[in-house]
């Protein structure tokens, strides 16, 4: 390789660098801009509804927890039609820890987010990402 080759190939390396930061950092404020908008001001800053949540969870005793049994492994309904899975699991440990009981709503999938919006569940869980 000559000289020329290289510094050519020195100067793609750093365009391509260079692109895939800028890529990272746009795509990172998107990110951003995406879970602000679907989230709000978010849980435990002002205006956010977290800590109004986390009140009735503690003052009732009780977490309703939505989601949507239709996604084995993760949430089913077992062979005596009792709801089973990771996330069940994962749920009731949680209450478990935190010292609640947990109320498991069974509902369709897309009325999740709704239904967290509207306050007619705590938490949702339903192999979801973040």
């Amino acid at each position: 390789m000559t000289d020329d080759e290289q510094v050519n190939d020195n100067k793609y390396n750093l365009i391509i660098i260079i692109l895939a930061v800028v890529f990272a950092i746009v795509l990172a404020f998107f990110a951003w801009f995406v879970f602000k908008s679907f989230f709000g001001s978010g849980p435990g800053s002002p205006g956010g509804s977290g800590d109004a949540v986390w009140d009735r969870i503690q003052s009732s005793g009780k977490m309703v927890v939505g989601t949507s049994a239709d996604y084995p492994p993760f949430e089913y309904y077992d062979n005596s039609y009792q709801l089973d899975g990771f996330d069940i699991a994962l749920i009731r440990d949680i209450g478990q820890q935190i010292g609640v009981e947990v109320e498991i709503r069974d509902m369709v999938f897309d009325d999740l987010n709704n239904a967290l919006q509207l306050g007619q569940i705590d938490v949702a869980i339903a192999a979801l990402t973040v």
